[in-house]
């Protein structure tokens, strides 16, 4: 059964990508720290402009998405028969792909767990394992990537089926979210769960509902959303207090070099005396990217050749000979100013930035915004591999504040996906095959027609 459109705007996933970059950015103004840096404007108007070329991008990529119709039934409109293969071959790729990051053979299953499970006892154990870097084990590199092709969307493809899973492939598909959460706890790492979550949350915008009121289905929403976004700072300040050995974090601000708290500032004042170091925490996770790459405006540009924009793409470039990592931002940040290149965030416009300069970064997203409406559209209409890519695009722009951590992990399938699905839906092409008659003669939708939303037609 194809993807179901829901009776919800067809502005909702900007309205809440923009929404939430937004507010990373107000916890970066309002916060109680005095920033070591002269570019915090500056980065704040980088900030702004990407946005508002985002949202720009989305409304264009929106609009061409529903008339950019086939004639014919693409592949992979559909995931149902996709989704049994993947439940199939999903277990030995998992087990692959956790033997690979751990050091372990892919056999040894109970290393690993006893492994996994003293970091979840012990979270700065954890994390310390996760810090020693990734192919340590026995399995090779190649291995490891081609069963990265089918783990790193899997729980994409399984979120957005569930609806259509039968009871024996739910059991199975809860089981596998389980083993993920259990081995990003085990790993002392928040950015698994969060990630988790995210992806949960971009798929419920395609499950089927009843016809409910629109306040209604607003307010179930909206408590949703709340709840996600709860549980989620409220994990994360737990991990971070568990893997610093359950040392309370103090007001004042340790990871940002010079940068001082200002312990009189009207936040503090505001914040129960209780919630503050959860507050600090939240300040230290939303706003280290931005001021980390205010300080790299300072360094001229020096370019990645399109090789640099995230760590998995960085070692397929490795692999013939090519080192890009000197050139990054984040390196020459560690060599001028002492910043930690790996240790924290440092915002995927930094990333981005390596590639096409500070000043090209909004262009880039205006072209993410693009592609981001474009895939809205044509899920929303039933086409299942575009629904995929719109959770992998909104993921990409939800941890804009952050490392550009969540394209690395699904850069190996993304590298297969990406130009199958703009060959195939993206680019103005009706294959030769499917052209008969006339070529005035009406194209003929491959998906149902626009639906009627909240009042409003889809456009």
């Amino acid at each position: 059964m194809p993807l179901r459109p829901l009776r919800t705007s067809v502005n909702t996933p900007i309205v809440l990508v923009v929404g939430f970059n937004l507010f990373t950015l107000a916890v970066l103004v309002t916060a109680p720290v005095w920033w070591d840096t002269e570019n915090l404007r500056t980065m704040c108007l980088l900030v702004l402009v990407s946005q508002v070329l985002l949202l720009v991008g989305f409304q264009i990529g929106r609009r061409t998405g529903l008339s950019a119709y086939a004639r014919v039934k693409l592949p992979l409109s559909s995931g149902r028969s996709l989704m049994r293969f993947l439940i199939v071959v999903y277990p030995l790729a998992a087990l692959i792909g956790y033997a690979y990051r751990m050091g372990y053979a892919p056999w040894d299953v109970s290393g690993m767990y006893a492994l996994l499970l003293a970091g979840v006892f012990d979270r700065h154990f954890g994390y310390e394992m996760a810090l020693r870097g990734t192919g340590l084990g026995p399995l090779p590199w190649r291995v490891y990537f081609v069963a990265s092709i089918v783990t790193q969307w899997f729980f994409i493809a399984g979120f957005l089926q569930w609806r259509q899973m039968g009871r024996l492939a739910k059991l199975l598909f809860a089981v596998f979210v389980c083993g993920e959460l259990f081995f990003a706890m085990g790993r002392g790492t928040s950015f698994g769960i969060v990630s988790m979550v995210t992806t949960f949350f971009l798929s419920t915008m395609f499950w089927a509902k009843s016809a409910r009121s629109t306040a209604g289905s607003a307010i179930v929403s909206a408590l949703l959303v709340l709840v996600l976004f709860g549980g989620s700072v409220g994990f994360f300040s737990y991990n971070l207090y568990s893997r610093s050995k359950n040392v309370e974090r103090e007001l004042e601000i340790s990871e940002f070099k010079n940068s001082n708290t200002i312990l009189d500032h009207w936040t503090l004042a505001v914040v129960p005396e209780a919630l503050r170091p959860t507050y600090m925490n939240v300040v230290s996770y939303l706003a280290g990217g931005y001021y980390h790459a205010s300080l790299a405006m300072d360094l001229e540009f020096q370019p990645t050749f399109f090789l640099g924009s995230n760590t998995s793409l960085m070692g397929l470039a490795a692999l013939f000979g090519v080192d890009v990592w000197n050139r990054t931002y984040m390196h020459r940040l560690q060599v001028a100013r002492g910043v930690d290149e790996i240790g924290v965030w440092h915002s995927a416009y930094t990333w981005y930035a390596g590639d096409v300069s500070f000043y090209g970064v909004p262009f880039l997203l205006f072209g993410f915004g693009y592609l981001f409406g474009f895939s809205w559209t044509r899920a929303r209409h039933g086409d299942f591999l575009s629904g995929v890519l719109f959770i992998m695009f909104g993921n990409m722009l939800l941890f804009l504040f952050a490392n550009n951590t969540y394209l690395a992990s699904v850069f190996y399938s993304l590298m297969f996906l990406l130009p199958f699905w703009f060959i195939t839906r993206v680019l103005p092409f009706v294959p030769a095959a499917a052209i008969s008659g006339s070529r005035r003669r009406r194209p003929t939708p491959a998906f149902p027609r626009p639906l009627q939303s909240g009042g409003e037609a889809l456009r």
